[in-house]
């Protein structure tokens, strides 16, 4: 066993052309299988998929309705110590 994985590296060693056509040819075979995946996977009427994405939105729509967001509310001490904040709201002319 030892002296077939010896052989193989120097093999590699010998030609490292042969690694990069060996890695190229399987990353172009993974591509080829994950498209054949993706096409088998679909559904076949493709309108219904269309409409369970529209329902997903909706109950998300309405489930954020729901959460109340609470707002912070600073007093006025707070804001005037903090700085770069215009509490008139003026544009600076400079």
């Amino acid at each position: 066993m030892q002296d077939i994985l010896n052989d193989m590296i120097n093999q590699l060693m010998a030609h490292p052309n042969n690694v990069v056509v060996i890695i190229l040819v399987l990353s172009i075979a993974i591509v080829f299988i994950s498209i054949l995946y993706v096409l088998f996977q679909a559904p076949g009427n493709p309108n219904s998929n269309f409409k369970s994405k529209k329902l997903e939105k909706k109950s998300i729509s309405k489930a954020q309705k729901k959460s109340v967001t609470k707002k912070v509310k600073y007093t006025k001490e707070f804001l005037k110590r903090v700085e770069g904040l215009d509490l008139e709201l003026k544009e600076n002319s400079k």
